[in-house]
């Protein structure tokens, strides 16, 4: 067929593209334009250096130091749910009073938790040690990203804003920063030491020990 290219005679995409060889050339010039349209974008800045970098393989001690807090906690807990308990169980033999079964169900309670809080510490930080987790902490002004690795294998990246951590702890030789209760990172100290220091601070870290 002969198209006839002019405003008496209007077009149609139908018409064209029934033509294989015709829809394939213009797969082709839509993909070229695409190209040509990419790149002639303006180059992206490129991306920020971090302040620093920590190279973290986690172990027995750090796990250890991490865990000591909530250890405590967990058994005071327990110990403090069953005294409640006993207690309420006691009264109950005795009086059947409203108090005494309201203590046995606090101290029923609090035992719960605690040994809860002690399952999940003792679960995690096996999990941990076994896994042999490695990561890479990019420190930057307002946020860090952490590249982890188990058994030499990237398993995932995390961004966490400083302003979400849990609390970090200065130690002699060491940056301890903590994104939650189960986790710690550890820096060692350099010359970098005080740009990582400052942006904690600025940016408001809830606790410091």
């Amino acid at each position: 067929t002969v198209l006839i290219y002019d405003e008496k005679h209007p077009q149609s995409r139908e018409e064209h593209f029934a033509d294989a060889d015709k829809y394939t050339r213009y797969l082709l010039l839509f993909k070229r334009l695409i190209e040509a349209i990419g790149d002639n974008k303006s180059p992206k800045e490129p991306a920020a250096q971090p302040l620093a970098t920590a190279h973290i393989d986690y172990d027995r001690e750090v796990y250890n130091w991490l865990n000591r807090k909530q250890v405590i906690s967990a058994v005071l807990w327990l110990i403090v749910g069953l005294a409640l308990l006993g207690g309420g169980l006691a009264m109950a033999i005795v009086w059947h009073s409203v108090l005494s079964y309201s203590l046995a169900g606090m101290g029923a309670a609090f035992s719960i938790f605690g040994s809860i809080v002690l399952v999940m510490v003792g679960r995690n930080t096996r999990k941990a040690l076994a896994q042999k987790i490695q990561t890479d902490t990019d420190f930057f002004p307002d946020h860090m990203i952490i590249h982890t690795r188990s058994f030499g294998e990237q398993t995932g990246v995390e961004k966490i804003y400083y302003r979400n951590l849990e609390y970090y702890q200065m130690t002699e030789r060491h940056i301890l920063i903590c994104p939650n209760p189960q986790r710690v990172i550890r820096y060692v100290k350099s010359d970098d030491s005080d740009k990582i220091i400052e942006a904690l601070n600025r940016n408001l870290v809830k606790y410091k020990f």
